[in-house]
C-alpha cells in the first residue's frame, strides 16, 4: 500500500498494524526498536524501495481485484477508507489495502494482499493458516477498523506462482494481547522516548538509523561505554583490515606472473581477472552535460568519528 503524505504524518503517533509484529518479535524484517525510532524522530523515505516491496506494491492491485472476484464481493481502494484510529485504543491505527462493501457500504471484512516466496510459512488455502506475523498485523487491522474478518490474498512462489486465500476471523485474545504490549511499549518508550531494552526488542537497524533526521547542533546523553566499545572494535577492525592486506601482498609477490597455486592439500587458489561495467561519469559530463545535471543526484551520508584530545 502506497501511503499519502497524511497518512505517513499519522503513522508517526500510531502503532500501525505492520508495527505490531515486531513488538511481538515476530517480524524478520524490522525490530520494535526500529518501530520505536520512527515514532520518536523523523525518519526519510529510503532514495529507493527495496525490489520486494516494489514487487508487493507492483502486484497489490490485481491481487486484490482477483480475491474480490473469487469471493464475488465488492471493494474500496480509496486511501481515505482505508486509514482508522482506534476509537477506544487511539494509539492503534491501520491502513487496509481494501474494504468490502456490502451495497456500496463499508462492511466489517477486508481483504489484505501479500506476494512472498516463504511458501512453508502458509497452510492449507481457505483456512486461517497463515504466518504468525500475517495473523496478528491482521488483528491489530481488525481491533483499529472494528472488524469481524481479514482475507489474506497472497501469491506464493510454491511450485512456480501461485495465488491463494486465507480467511482469519477477530481473535479477542490476541487482541488483549495487542493492546497490552502496544500500550506498554508506547507508555514505557515512545512517550518518555526511552531506549527500549535490547535484550528484549532488539537493536535498531542501521538502515533506520541512517534515516533519522537529525536535529542540528544537539547533543544526546549515551553510555560512555558503548561509544569506547565502537572505539575500540573500529580501531581493531582498521588494524585487522592493514594485516589482511599485508597477508595478501606477502601471498601474491612469490607468485610472480602466475595465475594459481596448487596446495598439497588438494585445493588450488586461483587469482583471475574479473570485469564489471562502470559508468565514465568524467566523460559522460563533458559530452553530455544536460543529461548528466538532469540525472545527478546528491546523496547525504554520516559517518561517526570521536573528535578531541582525552582529558587528563
Amino acid at each position: 500500500m502506497t501511503l499519502t503524505d497524511h497518512q505517513r504524518i499519522e503513522r508517526r503517533k500510531h502503532l500501525g498494524a505492520s508495527d505490531i509484529p515486531s513488538l511481538f518479535g515476530l517480524d524478520p524484517f524490522k525490530t520494535a526498536t526500529d518501530v520505536w525510532l520512527t515514532k520518536i524522530a523523523d525518519v526519510a523515505e529510503p532514495e529507493q524501495q527495496s525490489d520486494s516491496i516494489d514487487m508487493g506494491n507492483s502486484f497489490e492491485k490485481p491481487l486484490l481485484e482477483w480475491a474480490a472476484k473469487e469471493l464475488n464481493v465488492e471493494i474500496s481502494i480509496n486511501p481515505y477508507d482505508l486509514f482508522a484510529v482506534c476509537p477506544q485504543h487511539p494509539i492503534f491505527s491501520a491502513t487496509l489495502d481494501s474494504l468490502i462493501l456490502n451495497g456500496g457500504v463499508p462492511s466489517r471484512k477486508a481483504i489484505e494482499a501479500k506476494v512472498t516466496s516463504r511458501s512453508e510459512e502458509w497452510g492449507e488455502p481457505g483456512s486461517d493458516q497463515v504466518p504468525d506475523r500475517v495473523n496478528v498485523q491482521v488483528q491489530s487491522q481488525m481491533l483499529a477498523h472494528g472488524l469481524q474478518r481479514v482475507h489474506v490474498v497472497v501469491l506464493l512462489g510454491r511450485n512456480g506462482l501461485k495465488r491463494e486465500l486465507y480467511r482469519v476471523d477477530r481473535n479477542e485474545t490476541i487482541i488483549a494481547a495487542i493492546i497490552e504490549k502496544g500500550e506498554s511499549f508506547w507508555n514505557t518508550y515512545v512517550i518518555p522516548k526511552t531506549t527500549p531494552p535490547e535484550s528484549e526488542f532488539g537493536l535498531g537497524s542501521i538502515d533506520i538509523i541512517k534515516r533519522v533526521v537529525r536535529v542540528p547542533a544537539t547533543w544526546a546523553e549515551v553510555d560512555e561505554a558503548l561509544i569506547f566499545d565502537w572505539d575500540a572494535k573500529r580501531k581493531a577492525g582498521t588494524e585487522a583490515e592493514k594485516a589482511e592486506e599485508l597477508a595478501l601482498e606477502r601471498m601474491l609477490t612469490p607468485l610472480k606472473d602466475a595465475e594459481g597455486v596448487h596446495l598439497s592439500d588438494g585445493r588450488t587458489l586461483e587469482y583471475l581477472p574479473t570485469t564489471k561495467s562502470i559508468l565514465d561519469q568524467k566523460k559522460f559530463k563533458a559530452e553530455q552535460p544536460e543529461l548528466y545535471e538532469a540525472f545527478l543526484k546528491s546523496s547525504i551520508s554520516r559517518t561517526p568519528r570521536l573528535k578531541g584530545t582525552i582529558n587528563e
